[in-house]
């Protein structure tokens, strides 16, 4: 990736007065990076595979930049994580070969659809690195598995890729029957997760129609965390001012037309769950994470839902200061140094074994327990 911008460095500098707010508080690796996705997401169906533009979104295109990039950096990897390809369900599994295959933590990720669900090699070098941090904050044998969605999944209804899901979730979870299961999820993949636990709970259907009579909604996940959710599919009254993220209200009227059948249907727009008992019902009793950017598009309708989830006292908000959409990958892809690479990485495993680790066998046995390593000191300011 990085090698892709230094091409894109020499034929395009912008002054760095007319940066967006974003981009001024990062590398200008950053701020080339987020031009770049925001002029490919003019318009999502433009993906094809004839078109230059797919190269942002082709799962071989991340397949190699990722086999690159770990040879090149083969000094920071750290040797105990491992992936494997599965065919059923499809997917990504990141595990640690020299520890049990009885996994006691089993994140299942939730790719974000229209852009990067047909392509989980996007998200392996950086959940590689939150596996690593894992085993260090004391669990036994944590896996993660990527979901990898069906190209039809891009023009599909919200109702399709929840089935696909639901039927994918069963698959891996039945492999891991004595893990504690994370849901996680970014951006679609994290509405799509609202989704299940909205229909999972009973919010919105008293009486199942038939996709919902087919599908088995009988997995209790632990937790769940949510980076960037769309909680909103519904046109605001006018576009958002400036261009702050790459995430436009055009790109988000795209989605609403591939995904959403019914725009205003309120089980399409967390944000107009706006009832406590709603959110008492979808939370798990692990607990849930929210964290998002203060400068991306749906900040202010994300932070308001975050505010009436926090009530039922199982929310962690994380409300990042002068991020946009997604910020963890951009951050990940674009830092100059390895630190601030992991930043969210650190954050995130530290919040997990908060949540998790004390509720698995293993880490309360006193003869198989792996103690936990301080890998933040109150001193730093990560967000």
């Amino acid at each position: 990736m990085k090698l892709v911008i230094d091409v894109f460095f020499m034929c395009y500098v912008e002054p760095l007065n007319v940066k967006d707010k974003v981009a001024q508080n990062a590398p200008f690796y950053q701020h080339a990076l987020t031009r770049t996705i925001s002029h490919y997401l003019k318009d999502l169906s433009s993906f094809e595979k004839v078109n230059p533009s797919y190269s942002m979104v082709s799962n071989i295109v991340w397949k190699y930049f990722f086999t690159t990039r770990a040879f090149i950096q083969s000094y920071n990897i750290i040797e105990l994580s491992h992936f494997e390809e599965l065919n059923i369900p499809e997917g990504i599994l990141i595990t640690a070969p020299c520890r049990t295959e009885n996994h006691d933590l089993l994140i299942v990720y939730v790719p974000n659809i229209p852009l990067f669900g047909g392509a989980p090699f996007f998200y392996v070098e950086y959940l590689m690195t939150l596996h690593s941090l894992l085993l260090l904050q004391g669990f036994n044998s944590p896996s993660i598995f990527i979901m990898k969605f069906p190209e039809e999944s891009k023009t599909s209804s919200m109702e399709y890729n929840l089935k696909f899901f639901t039927e994918s979730l069963v698959k891996i979870v039945e492999q891991n029957p004595n893990s504690k299961v994370v849901l996680m999820g970014d951006s679609l993949g994290a509405t799509l997760i609202l989704n299940f636990l909205s229909v999972k709970s009973g919010v919105f259907f008293n009486e199942k129609t038939n996709d919902e009579n087919n599908m088995n909604l009988d997995i209790d996940p632990y937790a769940v965390i949510l980076l960037s959710p769309i909680v909103s599919f519904v046109q605001p009254e006018k576009y958002a001012a400036g261009n702050l993220d790459f995430l436009t209200q055009r790109c988000v009227d795209d989605m609403a037309s591939n995904f959403c059948s019914n725009k205003a249907a309120d089980r399409f727009n967390p944000a107009a769950w706006d009832k406590l008992e709603m959110w008492e019902k979808i939370v798990p009793g692990g607990g849930m994470v929210i964290t998002f950017g203060d400068e991306e598009l749906q900040s202010e309708k994300i932070d308001t839902l975050s505010k009436l989830a926090f009530k039922t006292e199982r929310v962690k908000i994380m409300k990042a200061h002068n991020k946009g959409h997604c910020w963890q990958f951009i951050s990940f892809l674009t830092e100059e140094t390895q630190d601030e690479k992991e930043d969210s990485c650190f954050l995130l495993a530290g919040l997990i074994s908060r949540m998790v680790i004390y509720k698995t066998e293993t880490y309360r046995d006193p003869e198989r327990a792996y103690e936990p390593m301080n890998l933040l000191t109150i001193d730093d300011d990560h967000l």
